[in-house]
């Protein structure tokens, strides 16, 4: 994510992104090896899956099966289906939305291990069998986990004594970060029936009016990271 928001800063500096005076090219070199350090992310990526199918494996052996928070929506597995009123700003929702969707990734990667035990498989080459799903499942995870986080800080006590105005611009940041991930994979939400195809263009809109609405504060959130000129090692944006 880190590079490829990179290569987007350096598509929109223009030729400016190619000097090595804007600092764009180092800050890309050192983000893009990350994909790779300790391990290919498709490795970390099964890693995930292999708890995801543990934990699912669990609840069709005992129903009853204690599960751990973040990994809660499998006991509603066959419940997830649009809402009767679609509320796209609505935080509670978007988790529903993403509950549903991952619910059904995990369901389609131990369906797909099953079909390959089923042909006769074991265990070792099953799991090779169901690699493109399960890698699926355990994205959809991660992006699950992460929306789940702004949410819940959005009701913590540092951002509740923000002043209104603040509190509002993270909320809306939440709904960016929400709602993007959700047009660009309206495929799999569709999929898994939390949405409809026509629900997509109203997702759209939405998003756009969110980006509408924060362009105003983008240069106050980037300088309230507060990176020093030595850090950042451009001549882009520097506060001289």
């Amino acid at each position: 994510a880190a590079s490829l928001g990179v290569e987007a800063c350096r598509v929109a500096c223009g030729g400016h992104g190619y000097s090595q005076s804007s600092g764009l090219p180092e800050l890309y070199s050192n983000t893009c090896p990350s994909m790779t350090y300790e391990g290919d992310n498709s490795i970390l990526l099964l890693q995930t899956a292999r708890y995801l199918i543990k934990m699912r494996t669990g609840l069709d052996k005992n129903p009853n099966y204690t599960l751990p928070d973040n990994v809660k929506y499998l006991t509603n597995r066959k419940s997830s289906q649009r809402p009767y009123s679609l509320i796209l700003l609505s935080s509670s929702q978007q988790l529903s939305l993403y509950r549903g969707m991952v619910c059904a990734s995990v369901e389609r990667a131990y369906a797909r291990m099953g079909e390959g035990s089923g042909r006769g498989f074991d265990a070792f080459d099953a799991w090779n069998y169901a690699a493109p799903e399960l890698i699926q499942c355990a994205i959809a995870h991660t992006y699950y986990v992460i929306v789940k986080s702004f949410v819940e800080s959005l009701e913590s006590p540092e951002v509740k004594e923000m002043k209104i105005e603040n509190q509002r611009v993270m909320k809306q940041l939440s709904d960016i970060f929400s709602l993007h991930y959700m047009l660009r994979k309206c495929g799999d939400f569709i999929e898994s029936g939390v949405i409809h195809g026509s629900d997509v263009a109203e997702l759209r809109e939405v998003l756009v009016g969110l980006f509408r609405d924060i362009r105003p504060e983008a240069v106050p959130l980037v300088d309230a990271f507060d990176i020093p000129d030595f850090v950042l090692n451009s001549v882009l944006g520097r506060r001289e």
